[in-house]
């Protein structure tokens, strides 16, 4: 197995072989040339090793860049021998590049089917009156629902409305579409639209969990609202997650 030392400059590429680039191969040059050793060769770089004195190119360039070198080799003979390879795609990294884009192709056909049900989550916080006190904190949760074609989903999101409430028998929580135009089949599917409960925040949207005989009564709200909030009071996306369940017949 050979051993490749050194990282040589453009200049230092002049000085060993003699040759005097003109500015523009120059500027090509500097442009292409890496200092980290490993070449990709999927790129358009190449990395001059001290020793061996050896350029390494990715197979993109590499007969532009040899073209190059032998005009001026032909001008006046390097008084260095300068090894050149080649940096082709092996068989691994062609199994690899391949499956990537197989994958990436059966998603982009996910997307664009109409029949592809995706299973939707969505984190919110929703502002609640504590049984019994005038306390008021955010309750946490988050929606768990499924729609039929990608392009709903913003829809759904948009168009719902949440009821939830905690007695002593737990949380309680269920959302329905305001927009029957953009059905996510929830008639048919009585399981889909579900609110899952996290616990209680405060109004700094600090999380501090279940606690104990703390009990809320029943509040509708949009969805939206409860994204928002959870949005501004933790300054982040309120994104859970969106992922492919199945191409329904």
């Amino acid at each position: 197995m050979a051993i490749y030392l050194g990282n040589q400059t453009i200049s230092d590429l002049e000085r060993r072989t003699g040759y005097v680039f003109s500015d523009e191969d120059r500027k090509w040059l500097e442009l292409h040339r890496q200092d980290k050793a490993e070449i990709d060769f999927a790129s358009d770089k190449f990395h001059i090793f001290d020793l061996p004195f050896e350029i390494h190119a990715a197979e993109s360039i590499s007969d532009y860049l040899l073209k190059l070198l032998m005009k001026y080799e032909d001008i006046k003979p390097s008084k260095e021998q300068l090894q050149f390879a080649v940096i082709k795609e092996t068989e691994k990294q062609r199994e690899k590049r391949l499956k990537k884009e197989k994958e990436e192709k059966e998603w982009q056909e996910k997307l664009k089917n109409p029949n592809a049900i995706w299973n939707v989550k969505w984190d919110m916080l929703v502002p609640v009156e504590i049984v019994g006190s005038n306390r008021n904190l955010y309750y946490g949760c988050f929606i768990n629902t499924y729609t039929k074609g990608y392009k709903n989903i913003p829809n759904i999101i948009s168009g719902g409305k949440a009821t939830i409430y905690l007695d002593e028998d737990g949380f309680h929580g269920r959302f329905d579409l305001d927009n029957p135009e953009m059905d996510n089949d929830s008639d048919e599917q009585l399981d889909w639209n579900h609110v899952i409960g996290l616990g209680f925040y405060n109004e700094n949207g600090n999380y501090l969990g279940h606690i104990d005989n703390m009990y809320f009564n029943e509040i509708t709200f949009s969805l939206i609202d409860g994204i928002k909030n959870y949005q501004v009071l933790k300054d982040e996306w309120s994104y859970r997650e969106i992922h492919f369940y199945k191409i329904e017949d």
